[in-house]
């Protein structure tokens, strides 16, 4: 099969290990400590990201717009799991954004912002949909996607970071908890692709009498 969602075990072992060192992360900052490696990335990003001002609306969006175009092809095609993984993906990311961010309850950055800034929303959007897109593609498209997918969330962190939209520990945790979400969800339509690929196998055993052989 030239398409194929990653294995489960693999899924499985994403899901334990990034939701695990996110929760470390979220109990350190919610219990009052601070993280060693903000501060020194913060002072070498900081207003050194060329345009980062112009871009840091875009790259707030790219996640997001990512989903909805990918979303609209996969229904065209009638490709209705894999549209489902994706709103998944996405969905679930905005929805678990605002609640760890009341959970963890961490003060942004900028004096002049309101809310709470951990994890960072946009963050979670991005990777949510950059992983959808590798585990809905061709496995022979998956490494090149996977390179350009690390590239594109380097440099949103990037462009967060430098603008002091977001501390960097933000922007890890963003990418931890989504990543532990979306491989949940790849987790959920593995499952009902083999389900769903065992019923269509009985089916064409029960219509040839107990066999599969077509007579070639």
């Amino acid at each position: 099969m030239h398409r194929s969602i990653p294995s489960l075990a693999a899924a499985a072992t994403l899901v334990l290990v990034s939701a695990s060192l996110f929760g470390i992360l979220a109990l350190l900052l919610k219990n009052g400590h601070t993280i060693g490696w903000d501060k020194p990335i913060l002072v070498h990003l900081e207003h050194r990201v060329p345009f980062a001002s112009d871009l840091v609306w875009p790259a707030a969006a790219i996640g997001p717009a990512i989903g909805v175009i990918a979303v609209l092809v996969l229904v065209q095609r009638q490709r209705h799991l894999y549209a489902g993984l994706w709103i998944l993906a996405i969905g679930g990311a905005l929805l678990l954004d605002p609640f760890f961010k009341h959970l963890v309850g961490r003060p942004p950055l900028r004096p002049v912002s309101t809310g709470f800034s951990f994890p960072s929303g946009s963050a979670m959007v991005l990777v949510a949909a950059l992983i959808a897109l590798g585990a809905t593609s061709r496995i022979a498209r998956r490494p090149p996607i996977v390179i350009a997918a690390i590239v594109v969330a380097l440099t949103q962190g990037a462009i967060l970071v430098s603008t002091q939209w977001h501390y960097p520990s933000d922007v890890v945790g963003g990418w931890l908890l989504s990543i532990a979400w979306t491989a949940w969800v790849v987790c959920v339509v593995l499952c009902l692709s083999s389900r769903s690929a065992k019923g269509r196998l009985a089916d064409r055993l029960e219509s040839s009498g107990g066999t599969t052989d077509s007579g070639v």
